[in-house]
């Protein structure tokens, strides 16, 4: 039953996050909304169901995104398969484990959005235009989805 509602969960984020986000992006920056699904999905869920997950999502997105094949996919897949490396390191309770989203997300953007600049001096300033303010409204909305899982957690015990 848990995994029939992260599948449903996942089906509806990724809904959303390829046909509405595009409309809210902030100074033309669309967040990610999959990669904190995928982050908070590799913390609940065992390794391969993540890797499986993350696997088709970035299938997905290569699916209906205008981008080279395959980088989601590897994009994603590394993202999920690094933190599920780290998953014994770090104590993922606390506030700091948000800066590996905030690492994923700018490795994600990193890999995805930086080889369509044309030329070296486009691709380095996108660097600091495109994926590390999109890195950083990722780690803004975990931030928000964290306080907003520990308050529920704190009012269930």
């Amino acid at each position: 039953m848990r995994i029939f509602i992260a599948i449903v969960f996942f089906i509806i984020v990724c809904l959303i996050d390829l046909t509405f986000t595009p409309y809210f992006s902030l100074f033309h920056i669309k967040p990610y909304a999959i990669i904190l699904f995928l982050y908070f999905f590799t913390l609940k869920f065992s390794p391969l169901p993540a890797l499986i997950v993350a696997g088709l999502t970035g299938f997905l997105y290569d699916i209906f995104a205008p981008d080279w094949f395959g980088l989601h996919i590897i994009a994603f897949s590394t993202f999920v398969y690094v933190e599920i490396a780290l998953r014994d390191k770090v104590y993922w309770e606390r506030m700091i484990s948000l800066l590996f989203l905030f690492a994923g997300a700018f490795f994600i953007r990193l890999v995805v959005d930086v080889p369509f600049y044309a030329g070296f001096l486009k691709s380095f300033t996108s660097v600091f235009t495109s994926v590390l303010p999109g890195a950083l409204i990722n780690l803004l909305a975990g931030l928000v989805v964290k306080i907003i899982i520990d308050e529920k957690l704190k009012n269930a015990i």
